[in-house]
């Protein structure tokens, strides 16, 4: 716009002066983040970037990051999206756990300024004592990956991975020395028995700087049938949020395309 001009007021401009009403209605028209759906796609979309030739996140992509920044702004106020009243116990303490971890590492993947907002809130949700300790309590629907009875491994591989891609002076901060040492327990604790999919997450190489995991069981991943290993090392590069993965993309005129094909 012009100088002098203004952009129309939003519903998101508005809240912060605005009654308690309009506050209300503005926190109810924040939308839930998916583990099967939004956080693929935060993971993946940036690699689209050189292909599509973009400078920035797209339209899409600022939509999400800005809903998600402000459910980070207001985590006092709001409420779960699951709860014990409408779902069942132990529901929202799950879907808190889920929520914290995947905003700190979508805003993490993303380096937005809310990240380390995000990060402290996964580090108060983690888990200090029992079988769990050093994970996060996470949403159990029984569907294998996202939501199943193994999903506190999955989740303390992610927290890992935001841990790996945030600010570098919040989430490995000296007052969280503590949260990082039950982390890595956690994570080598339980690898064995964990899914590939788990492991390669846990085990990327942007976890690996933040000396969360034993290098003896990163080297035993890697033996075995090979195409374990090669799916292995090509979910290791997916979910570490490498630039260098190559992403499907085409421009409207075919300009731009780059593939990536899993190993089989």
């Amino acid at each position: 716009m012009g100088p002098g001009r203004q952009r129309p007021p939003t519903w998101m401009d508005a809240w912060a002066g605005g009654g308690s009403g309009l506050r209300r209605r503005a926190i109810a028209r924040l939308f839930c983040v998916s583990c099967h759906t939004s956080l693929p796609y935060a993971l993946a979309r940036p690699a689209l970037r050189t292909a599509l030739a973009e400078r920035g996140p797209s339209a899409n992509e600022s939509k999400f990051l800005d809903n998600i920044s402000r459910r980070v702004s207001l985590w006092a106020e709001v409420q779960p999206f699951y709860s014990d009243a409408k779902n069942g116990a132990p529901k929202s303490a799950e879907s808190r756990g889920t929520e914290a971890v995947l905003n700190a590492l979508i805003l993490s993947r993303y380096r937005a300024p809310a990240a380390q907002d995000a990060l402290r809130n996964m580090w108060e949700l983690q888990l200090k004592t029992g079988e769990q300790r050093g994970s996060w309590t996470w949403l159990n629907f029984h569907n294998e990956p996202w939501e199943a009875d193994d999903s506190p491994y999955w989740a303390a591989a992610l927290a890992g991975l935001a841990v790996a891609l945030g600010p570098r002076n919040t989430g490995t901060a000296p007052r969280f020395g503590t949260n990082l040492r039950l982390l890595g327990e956690y994570l080598q604790r339980e690898l064995q028995s964990q899914s590939t999919l788990n492991r390669a997450v846990a085990f990327g190489r942007r976890a690996r700087r933040r000396g969360l995991l034993d290098p003896r069981q990163r080297a035993a991943i890697c033996r075995g049938d090979p195409r374990q290993a090669a799916r292995r090392r090509w979910l290791e590069r997916v979910f570490a949020g490498d630039e260098g993965v190559e992403a499907q993309g085409r421009h409207a005129d075919g300009r731009g395309q780059r593939t990536v094909t899993a190993p089989g």
